[in-house]
């Protein structure tokens, strides 16, 4: 999963209501979430990537646009929006290989016509947007990131072209049976979604 900011208030809203639930969170790879979800490792999914499987149910849950974040005192700074080609020469901040996000974000520079030159590498979201703050480099932030966020995101780039959106899904298998509480916690989480305003 790669939506970490809004993980945590999910969760602890959920378990308001249901208290005696017990979670366990893993990030992976799209990969191993598929494998997890077919050998019914685990209950459900939460993907920016389609997971899909003979016996998978994947249903999207929100679109949401992606912008690039820069540096205090990067050239772009003072800019609203920008063509993605403009940063082509650009080190990257950027998650793993094999996370959803990073998939998407290499097709992105792909679409614009070069393939990104990755500085750093890390499986950790928010230490992404302070390397970015430290000047090592630009990154690919979703939307979602700073619903719940208490300081502004600086200096984020709305990218004209090409489009940069992604749409989050929840997946589960139909093999796995779901206890009460995995049922409640499926609607909860499509109603949960459908409450969030970007």
């Amino acid at each position: 999963v790669s939506i970490p900011r809004v993980l945590p208030e999910l969760i602890s809203s959920f378990l308001k209501h249901y208290p005696e639930v017990k979670f366990q969170q893993v990030l992976e790879s799209t990969s191993t979430m598929k494998s997890q979800l077919e050998k019914a490792e685990i209950d459900f999914c939460i993907s920016s990537v389609p997971i899909e499987g003979t016996d998978i149910v994947w249903e999207p849950l929100m679109t949401e646009e992606i912008y690039l974040i820069v540096p205090p005192e990067h050239r772009l700074a003072r800019k609203e929006k920008i063509f993605l080609l403009e940063v082509k020469n650009e080190p990257f901040i950027s998650m793993n290989t094999g996370y959803g996000f990073r998939n998407l974000t290499d097709e992105f520079c792909l679409q614009a016509g070069f393939v990104p030159t990755i500085a750093f590498e890390g499986d950790e979201p928010g230490v992404i947007g302070d390397l970015v703050k430290q000047g090592l480099g630009i990154a690919f932030i979703p939307e979602i990131s700073w619903i719940h966020h208490s300081n502004p995101i600086p200096n984020k780039l709305r990218i004209i072209e090409p489009r940069c959106q992604r749409t989050i899904g929840l997946g589960w298998s139909k093999r796995r049976y779901l206890s009460e509480a995995g049922q409640q916690f499926r609607e909860y989480v499509i109603e949960y979604f459908s409450k969030i305003s970007l």
